[in-house]
């Protein structure tokens, strides 16, 4: 018994380290190579839940980052294949990286739009304010629906180097892709000079000199002229299925003259199918 032990105690010790060695960790390596060494808690259809090996913090992956999952069980599963159709797609020369239909649900997405004075473009600062203002109305009476930031929406244009031109040939469902919305907005603002009117006003002063009897009028006169503006909205909405769901123009009935496009702009969107009264 002296003899067997110091044995038995040896291999009572080396016991932990075996099974250490034989403990095997979920490998997940993500589209930029980078892995991630650990155990895999729960995997659902846009999202895979992640724990570090000797840590105890979970951490949330997006499945569109992930290329390949090697499990512990041996098993290897492809979540998506670089440069091909399952995460990205050629479009215009450009690629549109893909959002999960998950990562889109009830998300609007407003584009800058397109403004235009005599059938001419007008400065850009135009396009991006009318884009702010629908962003602003529809993130007070769209509560149903999560509304997009315009600068999120134009910082992703910008990286994607889709100018408007190029936004002309692109899909609304390649859009949508690219922007995380299942919704996009599209919107063109047209005005033009209507009918002028004028209006004078006077003030005269009559006197008389007593010597030679004639009468003297001193005064002003002014003339004002106020030119009409007419404007006419239109609103395209689409969805990620590429689908025209809403397409609605409108003119301000009697125009005006501070070049104004919120009531049209208003009774548009009123009338999308997004618009909540409470």
């Amino acid at each position: 018994m002296r003899i067997l032990f110091p044995c038995m105690v040896s291999l009572l010790l080396a016991l932990p380290i075996l099974t250490n060695a034989q403990q095997k960790y979920d490998v997940i390596i993500k589209l930029n190579g980078d892995e991630m060494t650990g155990n895999i808690k729960e995997i659902n259809d846009t999202e895979v839940k992640f724990v570090y090996k000797d840590e105890t913090a979970v951490y949330v992956v997006k499945k569109s980052d992930i290329f390949k999952i090697n499990f512990a069980s041996g098993r290897s599963e492809v979540i998506n294949q670089p440069g091909t159709s399952n995460n990205s797609r050629e479009n215009n020369g450009l690629t549109i990286v893909k959002s999960s239909p998950g990562e889109r649900r009830n998300k609007i997405a407003v584009l800058p739009f397109v403004y235009m004075m005599e059938n001419q473009p007008v400065a850009e600062e135009l396009s991006y304010q009318a884009q702010q203002d629908t962003y602003n109305y529809l993130a007070k009476h769209a509560k149903m629906y999560q509304v997009i930031d315009p600068r999120t929406v134009n910082v992703a244009l910008s990286k994607a180097g889709l100018t408007r031109e190029k936004l002309m040939s692109t899909s609304m469902q390649d859009l949508c892709e690219l922007l995380g919305a299942e919704y996009v907005i599209d919107g063109t603002i047209s005005q033009r000079k209507g009918n002028t009117s004028s209006y004078s006003s006077g003030n005269y002063n009559s006197k008389s000199d007593d010597k030679d009897k004639n009468k003297k009028s001193s005064g002003y006169t002014s003339t004002t002229v106020k030119q009409t503006i007419e404007t006419v909205v239109t609103i395209n909405a689409y969805n990620d299925k590429n689908e025209n769901i809403y397409n609605k123009s409108h003119q301000e009935f009697m125009g005006n003259t501070n070049g104004s496009y919120s009531n049209p702009l208003e009774f548009l969107l009123k009338r999308t199918p997004f618009y909540s009264k409470n």
